[in-house]
């Protein structure tokens, strides 16, 4: 069963299905490294290993890992199995029981979902429960329970591809520090965000995380509606967008009609002519905001464009 090793690092023996579509399971040691940003997979327990074998033979990145679930379907010959997808495989592990093997699906689902930061409450306090001082907006914790003791400790912030590969961009990891709602509903602009972009007409903002076009790994993005498209940004201090997708280009938002490959919470699409972006959500309301936002904006849009043809056209009969 996984256990806590002396790092706090979740751990354990499982069987494992290395060559893809082979039907055959090895039992390997698996660590998920939240400092490595992997699931690590070893032959043995490395304090078991030499030195030159302690190296894992296998890392699986959490940041590319869509979900973890129970594969009876998938693997119906193969007792306690489950799957881990990721953008270039399914990966297919064995339990040593049905009880582990739920416990394993929890602990890969939570170890590999990004979450957007707490927002600073008016005034510039930090969100309730947190006493340690600091930045709100830009610290994510981790919740562990050790010996019956609960530990919040810091995550740490490390590097990501972005949409284009060019960029390197942040992103946090861990379980919310705070129950409120990080994004700013319509009609309503963070302090920060209205000192950034004055005059701007701005509909909502607020922090999501995506899944990007290239290595399909999700990153934490905050996000900015106004009556001319939506952008997104690497943090809720930049003035230029990753990326601006105008509100005329995008044919429709809609909450995620997603299939296994991708098993989301407050899942979201915003359908365009060359791309359809996935994009989650803090929480199922904030998706239906996003969603209402971002099509209540196209309509509009598509009013404006109609009605501006309809004066071209009455004014050009004028002319006649």
């Amino acid at each position: 069963m996984p256990y806590l090793d002396i790092q706090g690092r979740i751990c354990g023996f499982m069987n494992f299905e290395q060559d893809e579509e082979s039907g055959r399971f090895f039992r390997r040691y698996f660590v998920i490294s939240l400092e490595d940003d992997c699931i690590l997979c070893y032959m043995d327990n490395p304090t078991n290993l030499p030195g030159a074998a302690r190296r894992p033979i296998l890392e699986i990145q959490l940041t590319n890992i869509s979900n973890a679930r129970i594969a009876e379907k998938q693997r119906p010959k193969v007792e306690y199995c489950f799957v881990v997808t990721t953008a270039k495989r399914d990966f297919y592990f064995q339990a040593d029981n049905h009880r582990d093997m739920e416990d394993w699906v929890n602990r890969i689902n939570n170890a590999s979902k990004i979450t957007v930061p707490s927002s600073v409450a008016p005034g510039g306090t930090l969100p309730l429960g947190d006493k340690n001082g600091g930045d709100a907006r830009a610290v994510s914790y981790k919740t562990e329970v050790v010996g019956g003791v609960v530990i919040r400790t810091p995550v740490q912030t490390g590097l990501s591809e972005s949409d284009s590969d060019e960029e390197v961009n942040l992103y946090t990891r861990g379980t919310p520090s705070s129950p409120h709602s990080p994004t700013h509903a319509a009609g309503t602009m963070d302090k920060v965000t209205a000192r950034l972009f004055p005059g701007r007409n701005i509909i909502q903002s607020g922090w999501c995380v995506k899944q990007g076009a290239v290595r399909k790994s999700w990153k934490r993005r905050y996000f900015i509606l106004d009556d001319q498209g939506i952008s997104y940004y690497k943090s809720d201090q930049e003035k230029l967008p990753i990326r601006m997708i105008p509100l005329k280009e995008i044919s429709s938002c809609k909450v995620a009609e997603h299939g296994p490959s991708i098993q989301r919470d407050n899942l979201f699409e915003i359908i365009s002519a060359g791309r359809t972006f996935y994009v989650q959500a803090y929480s199922p309301g904030e998706m239906a905001s996003w969603v209402d936002s971002i099509s209540n904006a196209i309509g509009t849009k598509k009013k404006g464009l109609e009605q501006s043809m309809f004066v071209n056209r009455m004014e050009g009969n004028t002319y006649l």
